[in-house]
């Protein structure tokens, strides 16, 4: 008998049960920080630290790897000042800037759009993919 290939669900959506699982428990806004993440991704998905970036989830936040595969990650978090991440789900209508970090460039980072109610303002076409809505 031929070997089934088990279908692998994409981590792009454990991220998004991850989310609305705690926006249903703590409401939306709450703040996680990234070991707190890290911890309840391996617990509930057996997603282990060092495979995921929770950065690639953010509105206000972009690198290099989510430019080359923006259907991989979807807009889940809003990064805070101290580095939590603000859960606040999909088509949130957040305000506010959005930064490409450029570290492994070694540049600093470069204000490349601006979100305003949840309509964005791309200040560099380079960045359209990434950026509109589904």
């Amino acid at each position: 008998m031929p070997k089934i290939k088990k279908q692998k669900t994409p981590q792009r959506e454990y991220w998004i049960q991850a989310v609305n699982s705690l926006i249903k428990t703590y409401g939306k806004g709450h703040v996680i920080t990234r070991s707190e993440l890290k911890d309840y991704m391996l617990v509930h998905y057996g997603i282990e630290d060092g495979s995921f970036h929770p950065t690639d989830y953010c509105y206000n936040s972009i690198d290099e790897y989510k430019l080359k595969h923006p259907e991989s990650f979807p807009q889940l978090f809003v990064q805070t000042e101290d580095g939590g991440f603000e859960c606040v789900g999909q088509n949130y209508p957040y305000t506010g800037p959005v930064y490409h970090n450029q570290k492994r460039k070694n540049q600093p980072e470069k204000k490349v759009a601006e979100w305003k109610n949840g309509k964005c303002t791309i200040l560099d076409p380079k960045y359209e993919p990434i950026l509109r809505r589904p």
